[in-house]
């Protein structure tokens, strides 16, 4: 599975968290990544993070 699978696959959250991945690896900041998908930072750092123990499975 990969970051386009899950953004293509229409549960809402894990596109968020896959939309999250996508901005953090082309160097988008946490703050704003935060603003566009209306979550708070600590959500945003703790979703990369577990994408980048587990991969997009996490």
């Amino acid at each position: 599975m990969t970051l386009d699978d899950l953004i293509n696959e229409g549960d809402p959250r894990e596109i968020k968290r896959a939309m999250s991945t996508k901005m953090f690896l082309s160097g988008s900041n946490r703050e704003m990544m935060s603003h566009v998908l209306n979550v708070g930072v600590d959500v945003v750092t703790q979703w990369n993070r577990v994408y980048r123990e587990q991969g997009a499975e996490g």
